[in-house]
């Protein structure tokens, strides 16, 4: 896109530990992958993803979170980190990906509402959702195909 600046994102990601405890970040993966075929930055706090070789998501240590324009996060990286207040202010946009099954999540408390946006994958048309909590799909990917 000539021209056009586009933001820098800042993904949290869940370190891969033994099997019992590694989870599967399908969600951020393919908001990364459809990120980078538009040509936008991405760093996270991680390298994870291997793509044969090389990692689609790169820790540079250099680029901090606070150096980009929005931050995002999963309920699998909750699941073993915590969220600190440094992560909202400083006119950073921030994303929670709530893929958790059923039709209630954590993301009602009101802690999430923090949360610029909320992307929920799994939703009930007769349940109402915070104003923040979207509803968002799972991904049809390029590496799916």
């Amino acid at each position: 896109m000539p021209g056009q600046h586009l933001p820098v994102f800042y993904f949290y990601l869940r370190s891969q530990g033994n099997p019992q405890e590694a989870g599967y970040q399908h969600c951020l993966v393919a908001i990364a992958e459809g990120l980078r075929a538009l040509g936008a930055e991405f760093y996270s706090n991680i390298g994870y993803w291997d793509e044969g070789g090389t990692l689609l998501f790169s820790n540079n240590q250099q680029v901090m979170p606070e150096d980009c324009d929005v931050i995002l996060m999963s309920d699998d990286y909750e699941a073993v980190g915590t969220i600190g207040n440094e992560l909202f202010g400083g006119g950073r946009r921030t994303v929670y990906i709530d893929s958790s099954d059923g039709w209630r999540s954590r993301t009602e408390a009101a802690y999430y509402r923090r949360f610029d946006i909320v992307l929920r994958t799994h939703c009930n048309r007769r349940y109402k959702y915070p104003e923040n909590v979207h509803p968002w799909a799972f991904g049809l990917t390029q590496r799916i195909l």
